[in-house]
């Protein structure tokens, strides 16, 4: 199992599945990290949000989206903590949906995967799972300095959205 689970990222790193090589689009352009998120939350977006985390996010980020999974004591970056309310309360909306898009060494790109309807309802899940408040306002903005405090929520759908579960 883990042979074929070691294959699979191989694979991914190498574009075997028409992804584009992560990490190539680094800096991400001002009118998408002002970004809001346009896709309106709702309980079939969490669940087919949590169909697509469980397909495609889970062997790295793990089932809690603790950067646990599988894959990753197999990566040489460890893949980011999807709990941790204060780095991910700093990332804008657009940020998240950028890095899910275009990937960020070793997470492979999404653009062709998922559509863009998609990528956003994984953004609803991972504001979700890290119970923090969507985000417009970079972390720059303020010249770098301001770091803004985590918004802790709890939608009501933030359990089911973290027991790794399909629904």
């Amino acid at each position: 199992m883990a042979v074929l689970w070691r294959l699979a990222l191989a694979s991914l790193a190498f574009g075997a599945f028409g992804f584009q090589m992560p990490g190539l689009e680094d800096k991400i352009p001002d009118n998408v990290l002002i970004r809001k998120n346009p896709v309106a939350l709702s309980d079939s977006l969490l669940a087919k949000a949590r169909d697509n985390f469980a397909d495609n996010c889970l062997p790295c980020h793990g089932a809690e989206g603790k950067g646990d999974g599988p894959l990753a004591t197999s990566l040489a970056t460890r893949p980011k903590d999807l709990t941790n309310a204060r780095e991910l309360a700093e990332m804008t909306d657009g940020e998240i949906f950028w890095t899910i898009t275009k990937g960020r060494r070793p997470m492979p790109a999404f653009d062709q995967k998922l559509m863009d309807d998609e990528r956003w309802g994984l953004v609803h899940l991972v504001r979700g799972i890290s119970h923090t408040r969507p985000n417009t306002t970079p972390k720059a903005a303020a010249g770098g300095s301001a770091k803004p405090q985590p918004q802790r929520v709890a939608p009501a759908s933030a359990g089911a959205a973290t027991d790794g579960k399909k629904k």
